[in-house]
């Protein structure tokens, strides 16, 4: 049998581990994370957590959507472009 779960909360199938539950995380073949957040969620994240400037968190969000790993990337990226002449 597949099940898939869904949640925004990547601990989410730990948290079944719960002894009413009567589950056990070992009968789980493989997990996949979505790394998407909302755009409210993003915007904080990147404003409030990374200290990215108002505008180009707006254009990262552009850019990438939600999806907080290929936000790191571009920033990654535009990082070491600057870097690159130290």
């Amino acid at each position: 049998m597949n099940v898939i779960f869904v949640s925004s909360e990547n601990s989410f199938p730990y948290k079944l581990q719960n002894p009413e539950f009567n589950f056990n995380i070992n009968n789980l073949s493989d997990f996949i994370f979505v790394g998407e957040v909302l755009p409210k969620e993003m915007y904080s994240l990147l404003t409030m957590k990374w200290g990215v400037p108002h505008k180009l968190a707006h254009a990262l969000m552009d850019y990438c959507g939600g999806h907080i790993y290929y936000t790191y990337l571009a920033l990654q990226r535009l990082l070491d472009s600057f870097s690159v002449g130290k």
